[in-house]
C-alpha cells in the first residue's frame, strides 16, 4: 500500500510540472555578445543573402535575422567600444550564418561622460 501512495504522489508531483521551451544552446563566446531572442521580439529585421558579408548593429539592440526558410533573433548586449563576431559563432545552428560578419557599435554606457 505505500509503494502505490508513492507512486501517486510521484505521478501528481511530474503531472504538475511545466516544460519550458527548449532555447538554442550558445557558446560561451557568444554569450559575451548578448542572447538569443524570441523572433518577434526583433525590433529591426535584417535579411541575409548569400552576398551578405556583414551587418551593423547596435549595443542593445534585437535584430531578427531572416535566412529566408529560417529566422532567428537576437539581443545584442551593451558592451563598451566597437566589436566584431562571425554571426555563426551566435547562431551555431543556421549554416548560411556563417561568413557573415556582426559589426556592434558600442554603448555609451560605459564612456564616463
Amino acid at each position: 500500500m505505500a509503494v502505490t501512495a508513492v507512486a501517486a504522489v510521484s505521478a501528481t508531483t511530474f503531472a504538475a510540472q511545466t516544460v519550458e521551451p527548449a532555447r538554442p544552446q550558445t557558446s560561451s563566446v557568444a554569450q559575451l555578445f548578448g542572447e538569443p531572442a524570441s523572433s518577434g521580439d526583433g525590433a529591426r529585421t535584417v535579411r541575409i543573402t548569400p552576398q551578405t558579408q556583414a551587418v551593423s548593429v547596435h549595443a542593445g539592440e534585437t535584430v531578427r535575422f531572416d535566412f529566408g526558410s529560417t529566422s532567428a533573433a537576437w539581443t545584442f548586449a551593451a558592451r563598451p567600444g566597437n566589436t566584431v563576431v562571425e554571426l555563426a559563432s551566435l547562431l551555431p545552428d543556421i549554416p548560411a550564418a556563417k561568413g557573415v560578419w556582426v559589426h556592434q557599435n558600442g554603448s555609451n554606457a560605459f564612456a564616463g561622460h
